[in-house]
């Protein structure tokens, strides 16, 4: 989910400014200029010699001449708040926001109660704020030019559905959430079918953690277009960011019906049915959307394939079929052979079947191959296997193979000592098991090494500690481990074991509440914790 709201931020949904969807003045932005049926603006002479060529070229469509008269008109004219308005229009048409902008503030400052000269001032900032910005890019002091004259607009004219709209784009990238779902559910009271705008204001209300209210507004719009596959799709995430996988998968299953979007859904369905545990279900829905890609091959790249082929083999490994996976690894690499990851995956199939000679084998073969070419490359490749075994090392581990788990992870940590995420799980993973603590702390300060500021490193150490019943750096440990990582329910329940072991009952409730409330993964257990202290719980 996260990654569909930061892409929002980002270019905040940016689509047609006005309600017909055109930037001319055959649009929000005026009358038909083309056809010259606006009224003439208040000049004489030159001015309005000049401003009428201007009009006859651009209903032309000869920008650089309309542009030109218009700019005489203006010279003769500078006072003509409409021919500084008309300027700022033919500039947007023909994608100039900068100098729209200038020439639209000089119509605000000839005539300051024009709701026409704010509105169009505004969507030029706005295009500018938008224009190369996305994610860490975004220009903050356009934003906020274009919220701040957004604001105005909506104060000089309440009813302007598509200024709400835009003003809480706006809101949403700069962190404004609760004040953008305000202007985003004005919007839809003037505008109750915008599509748009209900899109947005659900990824606002999930990100609320307000789940129900998302899904009735998606709802409502999805039996209003039910072939809009933004709205269906958004309303699967709402679902499933919600926990409820069912009604997920109900909807992804409604618009494979209606083929909506199809090899879109065949991936939605995927994911869904991998985190229900279902792989092999997943693997199908895979497979699926690999007959269509290849019932339209002009349209996808051999990148495109290959990253679908990588994710058929993890799924594959995930269902339990090694020899499949190995074998379709082996078909990868001859298909796609400037791609190392598919001899990787071959390496992590036959060390998840035992195979771990062969596998061996193959990663000296692949690091002798990349030595001829630099130790650069040397190195990546040599963090690649380190990473390989780490992958395999993890499957163990789910599988309750504990003892191939370790193995695997030394193995990862031999070809590549400064493997952060190798040293981490060994040492959480001997931490939780209460075995050889020393050594996981150990392991785990090695990764901190690499990652001092890395809440679940962090998490880690503190639970080695606490294993060690070393209170006070466990403490210390979790503590800080919470400042980079505030919404992770793990770090809240080690917590609340840390206060209920030092006597302090009342904070281990409410750290272990803040777990349950942050969805925590084992929630039973911790409900459990909770019903052992509550006689011991101080009343409120």
């Amino acid at each position: 989910m996260s990654h569909r709201v930061v892409a929002l931020c980002a270019a905040f949904m940016l689509g047609p400014i006005g309600p017909n969807g055109t930037m001319g003045p055959n649009g929000p932005f005026g009358d038909d200029a083309r056809g010259a049926v606006a009224p003439p603006p208040a000049a004489h002479g030159d001015a309005y010699y000049s401003y009428s060529l201007s009009r006859q070229a651009w209903y032309r469509q000869d920008y650089p001449e309309a542009l030109r008269y218009m700019q005489q008109a203006m010279e003769s004219d500078p006072n003509a708040a409409d021919l500084a308005l008309d300027l700022a229009r033919l500039h947007m048409e023909i994608s100039q926001p900068e100098e729209a902008a200038r020439a639209a503030r000089h119509a605000v400052d000839l005539a300051p109660g024009s709701v026409a000269a704010q509105r169009l001032l505004a969507d030029s900032l706005f295009l500018i704020a938008t224009k190369d910005s996305a994610g860490d890019n975004a220009d903050n002091g356009a934003i906020n030019q274009a919220y701040q004259a957004y604001r105005k607009v909506v104060q000089m004219d309440p009813d302007d559905a598509e200024a709400l709209l835009n003003l809480g784009k706006l809101q949403i990238s700069r962190g404004d959430l609760k004040e953008s779902l305000d202007s985003l559910q004005r919007h839809l009271q003037l505008a109750p079918a915008s599509d748009e705008g209900t899109f947005i204001a659900a990824q606002v209300l999930v990100r609320l953690s307000r789940f129900e209210e998302a899904e009735k507004l998606l709802e409502t719009a999805v039996q209003r277009n039910p072939t809009n596959a933004q709205l269906g799709l958004a309303l699967v995430d709402a679902y499933e960011e919600q926990g409820n996988l069912d009604a997920a998968m109900s909807e992804a299953r409604r618009m494979e019906q209606r083929r909506i979007e199809p090899i879109r859904v065949q991936f939605v369905l995927a994911q869904l049915s991998q985190r229900m545990g279902k792989p092999a279900d997943s693997f199908e829905h895979l497979k699926k959307m690999a007959d269509l890609m290849d019932a339209r091959p002009g349209e996808f790249s051999d990148a495109d394939r290959s990253e679908l082929e990588l994710r058929i083999i993890q799924t594959l490994l995930d269902a339990g079929k090694v020899d499949d996976a190995i074998a379709r690894s082996i078909a990868g690499a001859h298909r796609y052979a400037q791609d190392p990851r598919f001899d990787l995956r071959r390496g992590e199939a036959l060390l998840v079947a035992g195979r771990s000679a062969q596998a061996e084998a193959l990663f000296r073969e692949k690091l002798k191959a990349a030595t001829g070419e630099g130790d650069a490359t040397q190195g990546g490749t040599r963090q690649q296997i380190s990473d390989t075994y780490l992958a395999a090392a993890a499957r163990q581990e789910r599988a309750k193979r504990l003892g191939e788990a370790e193995s695997l992870l030394r193995k990862s940590i031999e070809w590549n000592g400064q493997n952060a995420a190798a040293l981490n799980y060994l040492g959480y993973m001997l931490a939780d098991r209460g075995e050889r603590l020393d050594e996981a702390i150990t392991l785990v300060r090695r990764a901190l090494v690499s990652d001092p500021k890395n809440g679940a490193y962090l998490d880690s150490l503190g639970w080695a500690f606490f294993k060690k019943k070393e209170y006070v750096q466990a403490e210390k440990a979790l503590e800080d481990a919470l400042s980079y990582m505030a919404e992770e329910p793990a770090i809240h329940d080690h917590l609340g074991d840390v206060y209920y072991a030092t006597g302090r009952t009342d904070d281990a409730v409410r750290a272990w509440q803040q777990a349950l409330e942050r969805g925590a993964e084992h929630p039973d257990l911790i409900r459990a914790k909770l019903a052992a202290a509550s006689p011991a719980v101080t009343p409120p």
